[in-house]
């Protein structure tokens, strides 16, 4: 009976092979593994009082602001676990710009998320690894009075106490801050929510989605201030809003203050979106490809303006793009990803001039030059392995055009070919020897 259900899953259709067939037997197994698979991870990022001990850490460079760690983030599907990001490692400096460069699908929105603690669950898991972060914990220290400025009949600003409904003076509290190193990896959702807005934050990729189109602009920048400064007025809260618009390039911010997200233009809204995540002076900006749904003028402003920010804020930014250009101009670093694997990484002068992965080889090539005249651009052949059955080998060997007799082995692991370069290749396995 089992050899016969055997020849039944993989015959043949028209002379094609099916042996990519899944029964119907396999299918509830694997819903039933995934179910057990994922109640645990979520039950285990749901729990309330968990102490700090369970997700403090160490950074392993103390100017690193985040450390991804062998992460690996899955999505459990009927058909399979779709390995999204499969063991990725790289370090985001402090005051620097990483960007985080590969063709679509390669893992790097998803390895933004999973630092935001923002991959759609309950399918969606991080299954395994670290993320280090350096954060700030807000610790109560005592109160003090509140108080506002109004100008009084001679035309003088001057400070009056705030009066609460009974005639009493209001007060706020105050904290101190005390630096903590934390594995994002382990912290329960609940904990996040301090630091997701506060000190990470995220510019999304289409403004227009991600801004709610019933509140308006003034509504939606308050709720930040109110939300993560702690005894923050709806005064405060406006005051704050309306410095963050003039600081993103806003000519009239009273007016966009109390417009609704479709009475802006896109650049406007991208502006926007740029004040929400810098409201609060985070340490570190994910800008998802900021500038895909901008014009071209119009992205050259976005990307001057973060640099700018980056500037006065002192803040790090990890910049996700497709777009080579914007990497080369804004980058300190590189990360170029493959189907969910970080295969080479090094200074923004080292990708672009000294190149070693065939991978950012062929991104480079692929990218049509003004002053060339070619009858065909050039494009990588060949399609990404299918991510829930992934190869023990190297992911880019089938369509790699410098295969070695050891790209048949298993996965090739980081040769280091200076201080800050790496990259994932098998014909790099005798600098891997010579740095042993």
């Amino acid at each position: 009976m089992k050899e016969k259900n055997t020849e039944k899953n993989t015959l043949t259709h028209k002379g094609k092979d099916n042996s990519h067939y899944i029964s119907s037997k396999e299918l509830r197994k694997i819903e039933h593994e995934n179910f057990k698979t994922v109640k645990t991870l979520e039950k285990k990022k749901r729990r309330k009082n968990v102490p700090e001990s369970e997700y403090l850490t160490q950074m392993r460079d103390p100017h690193n602001i985040v450390e991804f760690d062998n992460l690996h983030t899955y999505f459990f599907t009927d058909a399979g676990v779709l390995k999204a990001v499969n063991g990725v490692s790289f370090d985001i400096p402090e005051k620097s710009i990483v960007g985080v460069v590969g063709e679509s699908g390669c893992g790097k929105s998803i390895t933004s998320m999973s630092l935001m603690q923002l991959v759609q669950a309950p399918q969606g898991q991080i299954v395994e690894g670290s993320i280090r972060f350096r954060s700030e914990k807000l610790i109560p220290n005592g109160t003090e009075p509140m108080t506002k400025k109004i100008i009084d009949e001679n035309g003088n600003v001057k400070e009056v106490p705030v009066l609460d409904k009974h005639g009493k003076q209001r007060t706020r509290p105050l904290y101190k801050k005390e630096e903590r190193v934390v594995d994002i990896a382990k912290m329960p959702v609940s904990e996040m929510a301090h630091i997701r807005g506060r000190e990470i934050s995220m510019i999304f990729q289409e403004p227009m989605t991600s801004l709610n189109p019933v509140f308006t602009i003034g509504y939606q920048l308050d709720e930040v201030t109110l939300l993560h400064v702690p005894g923050a007025t709806r005064a405060d809260a406006k005051e704050r809003s309306l410095e963050m618009l003039k600081l993103v390039g806003i000519a009239m911010p009273e007016r966009v203050y109390s417009s609704y997200p479709h009475e802006l233009s896109g650049g406007m809204r991208q502006r926007v979106m740029i004040a929400i995540a810098i409201a609060c002076n985070p340490k570190l900006i994910i800008a998802d490809e900021p500038t895909t749904a901008l014009d071209v003028t119009i992205q050259a402003q976005i990307l001057d303006l973060l640099r700018e920010l980056r500037k006065k804020l002192d803040s790090s930014i990890m910049l996700i793009t497709h777009d080579l250009g914007v990497i080369a101009e804004m980058a300190d670093y590189v990360v170029v990803m493959y189907a969910g694997r970080v295969v080479e990484k090094g200074t923004v002068r080292e990708i672009f001039k000294e190149s070693a992965h065939p991978y950012t080889i062929g991104l480079q090539k692929s990218k049509p030059v003004v002053s060339s005249k070619v009858d065909k651009l050039f494009s990588i052949p060949g399609q990404v392995p299918n991510p829930i059955n992934m190869p023990t080998t190297c992911y880019f060997r089938d369509r790699c055009d410098r295969c070695i007799k050891e790209c048949d082995g298993n996965y090739p692991g980081m040769v280091q070919l200076s201080p800050t370069h790496f990259v994932a290749c098998h014909l790099y396995d005798k600098k891997k020897e010579e740095n042993v």
